[in-house]
């Protein structure tokens, strides 16, 4: 019974070193913080959306600065949708 009490004692170690701030961890949470910002700016999340907003964008006469910080946000989304 020692052994596996051991054993429990160094999973439970394990798991509380695996939950804590890594260096991955702390990318993905800035990533998420990122393409929380950019989906507030533009204003929709799913690719469809954003595919649909591009052509409209692109199919401007003529492109602002504006217009095109906007276009890069959405091909940015686009881009790494899920």
């Amino acid at each position: 019974m020692k052994r596996w009490k051991l054993v429990f004692n160094r999973i439970i170690e394990y798991l509380k070193v695996l939950n804590q701030e890594t260096p991955v961890r702390k990318l993905e949470a800035d990533n998420a913080k990122l393409r929380k910002a950019l989906v507030d700016l533009v204003g929709v999340d799913t690719k469809a959306e954003l595919e649909g907003m591009e052509a409209i964008i692109c199919a401007l006469p003529l492109l602002d600065k504006d217009d095109m910080c906007m276009l890069r946000a959405i091909r940015t989304l686009r881009d790494t949708a899920s």
